[in-house]
Protein backbone atom coordinates (compact mmCIF):
# COMPACT_ATOMS: atom_id res chain seq x y z
CA UNK A 1 0.00 0.00 0.00
CA UNK A 2 1.44 3.78 -0.64
CA UNK A 3 1.54 6.21 1.71
CA UNK A 4 -1.37 7.87 0.12
CA UNK A 5 -3.75 4.71 0.71
CA UNK A 6 -2.35 3.90 4.12
CA UNK A 7 -3.04 6.32 6.81
CA UNK A 8 0.02 8.44 6.45
CA UNK A 9 -2.48 11.91 4.80
CA UNK A 10 -5.60 12.38 7.58
CA UNK A 11 -8.10 15.06 7.18
CA UNK A 12 -8.91 17.26 3.75
CA UNK A 13 -5.78 14.90 2.38
CA UNK A 14 -7.97 11.95 2.84
CA UNK A 15 -10.87 13.55 1.34
CA UNK A 16 -8.53 15.17 -1.54
CA UNK A 17 -7.28 11.59 -2.35
CA UNK A 18 -10.42 10.27 -2.11
CA UNK A 19 -11.74 13.26 -4.78
CA UNK A 20 -8.57 12.27 -6.94
CA UNK A 21 -9.44 8.31 -6.83
CA UNK A 22 -13.05 9.53 -8.07
CA UNK A 23 -11.83 12.14 -10.82
CA UNK A 24 -9.32 9.52 -12.03
CA UNK A 25 -12.24 6.48 -12.36
CA UNK A 26 -15.01 8.56 -14.12
CA UNK A 27 -12.38 10.06 -16.31
CA UNK A 28 -11.14 6.80 -17.02
CA UNK A 29 -15.22 6.03 -18.07
CA UNK A 30 -15.39 8.79 -19.89
CA UNK A 31 -12.16 7.73 -22.01
CA UNK A 32 -13.43 4.11 -22.49
CA UNK A 33 -17.02 5.80 -23.77
CA UNK A 34 -15.16 7.85 -26.44
CA UNK A 35 -12.59 4.97 -27.32
CA UNK A 36 -16.12 3.12 -28.00
CA UNK A 37 -17.72 5.97 -29.52
CA UNK A 38 -14.82 6.35 -31.94
CA UNK A 39 -14.73 2.60 -33.03
CA UNK A 40 -17.77 2.53 -33.43
CA UNK A 41 -17.99 5.65 -36.07
CA UNK A 42 -15.32 3.68 -37.95
CA UNK A 43 -16.81 0.12 -37.83
CA UNK A 44 -20.14 2.03 -39.01
CA UNK A 45 -19.62 4.13 -41.99
CA UNK A 46 -21.40 6.96 -42.97
CA UNK A 47 -24.61 4.37 -43.74
CA UNK A 48 -24.75 2.81 -40.10
CA UNK A 49 -24.60 6.44 -38.61
CA UNK A 50 -27.00 8.01 -41.25
CA UNK A 51 -29.69 4.94 -39.77
CA UNK A 52 -28.58 5.75 -36.16
CA UNK A 53 -29.71 9.46 -37.06
CA UNK A 54 -32.64 8.63 -38.70
CA UNK A 55 -33.65 6.37 -36.05
CA UNK A 56 -33.01 8.48 -33.24
CA UNK A 57 -35.32 11.44 -35.12
CA UNK A 58 -37.94 9.77 -36.40
CA UNK A 59 -40.04 9.62 -33.30
CA UNK A 60 -39.63 12.83 -32.31
CA UNK A 61 -40.29 14.11 -36.26
CA UNK A 62 -43.24 12.20 -36.39
CA UNK A 63 -45.01 13.70 -33.45
CA UNK A 64 -43.26 17.39 -35.06
CA UNK A 65 -41.86 17.69 -37.77
CA UNK A 66 -40.60 20.97 -37.20
CA UNK A 67 -38.81 20.04 -33.87
CA UNK A 68 -35.45 21.96 -33.92
CA UNK A 69 -33.17 19.30 -32.24
CA UNK A 70 -34.05 16.68 -34.50
CA UNK A 71 -34.24 18.76 -37.28
CA UNK A 72 -30.29 20.31 -36.43
CA UNK A 73 -29.33 16.88 -36.11
CA UNK A 74 -30.50 15.85 -39.10
CA UNK A 75 -28.96 18.88 -41.18
CA UNK A 76 -25.83 18.95 -39.26
CA UNK A 77 -25.08 14.99 -39.77
CA UNK A 78 -26.54 15.32 -43.65
CA UNK A 79 -23.51 18.05 -43.89
CA UNK A 80 -20.73 15.81 -42.46
CA UNK A 81 -17.97 15.22 -45.18
CA UNK A 82 -16.26 11.45 -44.55
CA UNK A 83 -12.95 13.14 -43.71
CA UNK A 84 -15.04 14.56 -40.51
CA UNK A 85 -16.24 11.43 -39.78
CA UNK A 86 -13.08 10.05 -40.15
CA UNK A 87 -10.93 12.83 -37.88
CA UNK A 88 -13.74 12.26 -34.91
CA UNK A 89 -13.23 9.02 -35.01
CA UNK A 90 -9.56 8.63 -34.50
CA UNK A 91 -9.92 11.94 -32.38
CA UNK A 92 -12.12 10.15 -30.12
CA UNK A 93 -10.25 6.53 -30.62
CA UNK A 94 -6.92 8.18 -29.26
CA UNK A 95 -8.09 10.30 -26.78
CA UNK A 96 -10.01 7.64 -25.36
CA UNK A 97 -6.90 5.52 -25.22
CA UNK A 98 -4.65 8.39 -23.72
CA UNK A 99 -7.32 9.05 -21.19
CA UNK A 100 -7.80 4.93 -20.19
CA UNK A 101 -3.60 4.57 -19.84
CA UNK A 102 -3.52 7.70 -17.82
CA UNK A 103 -5.89 6.91 -15.70
CA UNK A 104 -4.89 3.71 -15.09
CA UNK A 105 -1.51 4.53 -14.48
CA UNK A 106 -2.55 7.14 -12.05
CA UNK A 107 -4.36 4.79 -10.06
CA UNK A 108 -1.05 2.54 -10.30
CA UNK A 109 0.86 5.50 -8.70
CA UNK A 110 3.04 5.25 -11.72
CA UNK A 111 5.28 8.24 -10.83
CA UNK A 112 5.58 9.29 -14.39
CA UNK A 113 1.27 9.14 -14.96
CA UNK A 114 1.30 12.41 -12.88
CA UNK A 115 2.83 14.69 -14.85
CA UNK A 116 1.73 13.38 -17.99
CA UNK A 117 -1.53 13.62 -17.01
CA UNK A 118 -0.98 17.31 -15.88
CA UNK A 119 0.43 18.15 -19.21
CA UNK A 120 -2.76 16.89 -21.32
CA UNK A 121 -5.33 17.84 -18.93
CA UNK A 122 -3.29 21.52 -19.06
CA UNK A 123 -3.15 21.50 -22.71
CA UNK A 124 -6.72 20.04 -23.11
CA UNK A 125 -7.95 22.89 -20.87
CA UNK A 126 -6.49 25.25 -22.70
CA UNK A 127 -7.96 23.95 -26.14
CA UNK A 128 -11.49 24.07 -24.76
CA UNK A 129 -10.90 27.40 -23.12
CA UNK A 130 -10.07 28.47 -26.63
CA UNK A 131 -13.44 26.52 -27.99
CA UNK A 132 -14.95 28.90 -25.42
CA UNK A 133 -13.71 31.84 -26.79
CA UNK A 134 -15.07 30.99 -30.71
CA UNK A 135 -18.40 30.42 -28.95
CA UNK A 136 -20.08 29.60 -25.62
CA UNK A 137 -21.16 26.47 -25.29
CA UNK A 138 -22.15 25.05 -21.41
CA UNK A 139 -21.24 21.53 -22.06
CA UNK A 140 -17.31 22.39 -22.84
CA UNK A 141 -17.97 25.30 -20.49
CA UNK A 142 -18.84 22.20 -17.71
CA UNK A 143 -16.10 19.34 -19.02
CA UNK A 144 -13.49 22.34 -19.04
CA UNK A 145 -14.25 23.05 -15.02
CA UNK A 146 -13.96 19.44 -14.39
CA UNK A 147 -11.04 18.99 -16.09
CA UNK A 148 -9.89 22.03 -14.12
CA UNK A 149 -10.63 20.18 -11.22
CA UNK A 150 -9.23 17.16 -11.55
CA UNK A 151 -5.87 18.81 -12.55
CA UNK A 152 -5.93 20.65 -9.51
CA UNK A 153 -6.45 16.96 -7.77
CA UNK A 154 -3.40 15.15 -9.84
CA UNK A 155 -1.74 18.12 -8.25
CA UNK A 156 -2.60 17.91 -4.80
CA UNK A 157 -1.88 13.76 -5.27
CA UNK A 158 1.36 14.62 -6.93
CA UNK A 159 2.78 16.82 -4.25
CA UNK A 160 1.14 14.64 -1.55
CA UNK A 161 3.23 11.85 -3.34
CA UNK A 162 6.70 13.51 -3.10
CA UNK A 163 6.22 14.41 0.44
CA UNK A 164 5.45 11.12 2.71
CA UNK A 165 5.02 13.32 5.65
CA UNK A 166 2.60 16.21 4.07
CA UNK A 167 -0.75 15.94 6.48
CA UNK A 168 -2.14 19.04 4.83
CA UNK A 169 -4.97 18.78 2.74
CA UNK A 170 -4.94 22.18 1.08
CA UNK A 171 -4.71 22.49 -2.68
Amino acid sequence: MSHLTDGVIDGKGHLYHRLFVVAVVLKGLNGLTELVAGASILAMGHAGLSGIVTLLTARELSEDPTDLVANLLRRWFAQLSADAEVFAAVYLLTHGIVKIVLATCLLREKSWAFPAAAAFFALFIAYMSYRLTLGWSWSIAALCLFDLVTLSLVLHEWRARSDPGRRTGSL
